[in-house]
């Protein structure tokens, strides 16, 4: 998994000859929707995957420079920003498809900054629960502003977006424990993205896919080839395809695609996986860290595990752990079989005694095939 983000720097660039400002009428960026034919089953996992569509070409990292004479008579503040934002289930995400920034001025000179996802496949993963209608609401939002002044713009805006994440409880799966602090990020870069209040020229547009069925979409960003025409719309700056990876149907396995017989193939690899109490819940802040850490830390966990030393297979105390422990999993947004899987490692680690484990192992309740029986 990799995100690649090309920035580009305060590069002196050459004379534009035709430097003079431009309005246009056309919209900074456009949206084309893709429906898919393939239905997936809901309660499984899925991820954003954005590819680009057009490769980098050189008048996307050239720049441009007035000359002396123009920055004495005025200075010029210039500021571009494209922004995704996308909510489905649990995930919500602002991403920054491409951000850039001149300032030009007798004291300071010329200063380019640009940056432009280049491919962004390092998003966390959301489990799609079965009442779900498989919609995901997809705002891309483009503008640009031409001031004295700006709050954020240009691989600045990239930066913090950086940051932000960098500090926030995050983890490569959305749960219960990280929904809260991904939606607080996406709204903080939302609000550093400033420089579209008041915008010179802005556009938006919203459309609801439905990942289930595997739809897409495109999203083109259109602008000036060169800041100083900073209204201008005539050039392709950017173009992306946007959608979702072929779901899973385990995120322990993610091997295991959906389809009919997805949930068996991955509780057929149980007992293989004792890492999976590893599994990192929350990262860069708190003390919960894995699953393994997270159960321990339940209210319940202490008075139940001594309830069930000493117990045999299928007596009440061992049922009733097994089902609290599938209950806490499946709380936390991971499925059914991801959750018994859980108890099945729960079973073969040191948070339960040798016996305790025997007795987990041979319980109906802690087995993924078993549990629906009187």
């Amino acid at each position: 998994m990799c995100s690649e983000t090309i920035l580009f720097a305060q590069d002196q660039g050459g004379e534009n000859p035709d430097a003079k400002p431009y309005a246009d009428s056309s919209p900074f960026l456009t949206l084309k929707k893709e429906t898919g034919s393939n239905i997936s089953p809901l309660f499984c996992y899925y991820r954003l995957n954005i590819d680009p569509d057009m490769p980098v070409t050189k008048e996307q990292i050239n720049h441009v420079k007035r000359s002396a004479i123009d920055r004495i008579f005025r200075d010029v503040d210039y500021s571009f920003n494209s922004l995704l934002k996308v909510k489905v289930a649990l995930y919500e995400d602002s991403i920054i498809l491409f951000s850039r920034s001149y300032r030009s001025s007798r004291k300071e000179g010329e200063n380019h900054d640009r940056s432009m996802l280049l491919r962004g496949t390092d998003y966390p993963v959301f489990l799609l629960q079965r009442d779900s209608n498989g919609e995901a609401r997809i705002t891309a939002s483009a503008g640009m502003k031409s001031t004295q002044s700006f709050d954020i713009a240009g691989s600045a805006l990239e930066a913090v977006s950086v940051a932000l994440k960098a500090v926030a409880p995050t983890a490569d799966i959305i749960t219960k424990l990280t929904s809260d602090s991904t939606k607080a990020v996406a709204q903080k870069i939302d609000a550093e993205a400033g420089a579209f209040s008041g915008a010179t020229g802005k556009n938006e547009e919203t459309l609801d896919i439905n990942i289930v069925r595997g739809d897409k979409f495109t999203v083109s960003i259109f602008g000036p080839n060169y800041e100083v025409n900073s209204n201008k719309t005539d050039f392709m700056l950017g173009k992306w395809i946007v959608g979702f990876e072929s779901p899973f149907a385990s995120y322990f396995h993610q091997d295991v695609k959906c389809g009919p017989e997805a949930e068996q193939e991955a509780w057929n690899k149980h007992g293989t996986s004792r890492s999976l109490l590893s599994t990192q819940l929350v990262g860069n802040v708190g003390e919960i860290g894995t699953m393994g850490s997270y159960l321990k830390q339940l209210d319940w966990w202490s008075g139940a595990r001594v309830l069930v030393t000493g117990k045999l297979a299928n007596s009440p105390e061992v049922e009733d752990f097994c089902r609290a422990v599938v209950m806490a999993v499946s709380d936390l947004g991971f499925n059914t079989v991801d959750a018994y899987l859980v108890a099945d490692a729960v079973a073969r680690s040191n948070l339960v005694g040798q016996a305790a484990g025997a007795a987990m192992l041979g319980s109906d309740s802690c087995d993924f095939l078993d549990r629906n029986k009187p």
